[in-house]
């Protein structure tokens, strides 16, 4: 029987990729996202670029909630465009994974989430956590030739620009991220105002920030994407 790793205290899981717990292995692991979470949306990004389609594959609930079960999976893949059914247990909802891995869950039900299929349970539902080990967990699986080179090098968090990403990060979670889904779920016309006047400040100083930068492709760098562009 797999030994069990509940989440920690505030309801996430945080472990990594590429240790003793959770090796890295090109056919053991599964992400659920949805289209429509800009957390999932980076997670699917990293894991694009990295040219990791083969070694982790995805399901992808519906853009809507149904009920107390939370995110849904549809029943066929024609039920719903840019949606899939639950590829390994042909779930219902999102939360039945949650109480696979830890059947007294309590937390949210959240995408991203990075499933381990040999022990049945939640390794990471964090999306910059996941992001971050996308980065480089799999770097010794990929064909070692020029095809993959820029691929294996390719680092979202690289240790000379980490001061910088972690000041951007720490603004555009709260007021461009988070303040997208508080002005899509407002319940209130003050809330939606509210949350939509602190996306416009996030857009001016984001404005500010690319007008001193002019020769950038990316936001830190002329020639690196890193994770604050996902």
């Amino acid at each position: 029987m797999p030994v069990s790793h509940p989440p920690s205290d505030d309801g996430s899981w945080h472990h990594q990729l590429g240790t003793s717990l959770f090796p890295a292995s090109p056919s053991r692991y599964h992400l659920y996202i949805g289209s429509f979470c800009p957390y999932a949306h980076r997670a699917d990004l990293a894991r694009s670029l990295k040219d990791l389609q083969s070694f982790l594959p995805v399901s992808i609930v519906k853009p809507y909630t149904n009920g107390p079960g939370g995110w849904r999976f549809p029943a066929t893949d024609s039920e719903h465009p840019g949606s899939t059914p639950d590829h390994l247990y042909h779930s219902e909802f999102l939360s039945q994974l949650y109480f696979k891995s830890d059947p007294g869950y309590k937390g949210k039900y959240t995408v991203p989430m990075l499933w381990d299929k040999e022990t049945k349970q939640v390794v990471n539902n964090e999306s910059q956590e996941i992001m971050r080990m996308l980065s480089s967990a799999f770097n010794d699986l990929l064909p070692p030739d020029n095809n993959t080179k820029h691929q294996r090098e390719l680092d979202f968090y690289p240790p000379d620009l980490r001061p910088q990403i972690d000041k951007l990060s720490s603004w555009i979670s709260p007021t461009l991220t988070t303040a997208v889904y508080k002005a899509g779920f407002a319940p209130t016309a003050s809330a939606y105002t509210s949350a939509a006047q602190t996306i416009f400040t996030a857009l001016e100083r984001f404005e500010h920030h690319l007008a001193q930068h002019q020769d950038y492709i990316y936001l830190l760098s002329p020639t690196r994407i890193t994770e604050v562009d996902l």
